[in-house]
């Protein structure tokens, strides 16, 4: 079973949206989150309400989809998809994506992940690919690796990688599944690489 786009709107203008009015973050949380998610939100919502190109799909690679925007005269891309399998499925949870973000001249990736609940405080989301095991760090509804190296190793695995599962615990102590299919991620990935250098 594939990851099917969108499940509502354009996925180039879906991602903005559901960033820009879902966030429910307070400025000092944000901060906080310097490392991925405050600029996963910049990027996107810079993008789309300042001078500039909105979010614009330029290529489908299977089960992931690569976008592109320009803001400030800064081209960013990112690639995004969304899990083939929840668990549980009667869970009462909002839009669930995974993101790679690449800024041009930056060099390297950001990855962010939205649950679609607000995480248990103190916990931490699992990545499991294959045999491997990431820790990632989370606030409200969002997830994200500690540091750039983390990101890097977590990112070429994806790209060896068939599936990624994810897992967390809300706030209410529901434990979640997410299984997310690869295929198409390390085209799209050289995609954007190529096209935000």
């Amino acid at each position: 079973m594939r990851a099917r786009f969108p499940l509502t709107g354009r996925p180039d203008k879906l991602w903005v949206f559901t960033l820009h009015w879902d966030v429910g973050l307070s400025m000092h949380t944000m901060v906080r989150l310097r490392y991925c998610i405050s600029a996963t939100l910049m990027l996107l919502v810079t993008a789309s309400t300042t001078a500039g190109t909105p979010p614009k799909t330029f290529g489908s690679f299977k089960d992931w989809q690569a976008v592109s925007s320009i803001a400030d005269r800064k081209r960013s891309c990112y690639v995004v998809s969304r899990p083939v399998e929840s668990s549980p499925k009667d869970a009462n949870r909002g839009d669930i994506y995974f993101m790679v973000i690449r800024e041009a001249g930056a060099g390297h990736d950001k990855l962010s992940l939205r649950i679609g609940y607000p995480f248990k405080e103190g916990a931490t989301a699992t990545v499991r690919i294959g045999k491997q095991v990431f820790h990632l760090n989370t606030v409200n509804k969002y997830a994200w690796p500690a540091d750039t190296a983390t990101a890097k190793r977590l990112v070429k695995a994806m790209r060896a990688g068939q599936d990624m599962k994810v897992s967390g615990v809300s706030t209410r102590g529901t434990k979640t599944t997410d299984k997310f299919s690869l295929l198409g991620f390390t085209a799209a990935h050289k995609a954007i690489s190529k096209a935000c250098k």
